[in-house]
């Protein structure tokens, strides 16, 4: 019954509105330059693995590399060729899983 009240709510079922607003405090951290370890420990993951893991199932890319990402924005704004686009208001948008053979 609450799966269902979530979603007709929120629009999307608890584990996946659980892990939107975690990777949502996740990107404002690290966007700041949060260390991975206080990021992990701030969003309610039990280890840097296992944060890291949802992190990149969920944006495409490692923390770090986002960590990274958004510090040469910020030092340097319209520079970054290849950059990847982000979803409005600067959320980093959920990957789209490839199909498994």
């Amino acid at each position: 019954m609450y799966p269902a009240r979530c979603t007709s709510l929120v629009g999307e079922p608890p584990l996946g509105f659980l892990t939107r607003m975690r990777m949502q405090r996740a990107t404002m951290l690290l966007r700041e330059g949060a260390t991975l370890a206080l990021t992990s420990q701030l969003t309610g993951y039990a280890s840097e693995a296992s944060f890291s893991h949802a992190f990149r199932q969920w944006s495409g890319m490692a923390p770090g590399a986002y960590r990274r990402q958004q510090h040469a924005r910020q030092s340097n704004p319209g520079a970054e060729p290849g950059a990847r686009p982000r979803a409005e208001g600067g959320q980093v948008p959920p990957a789209r899983r490839a199909a498994r053979a």
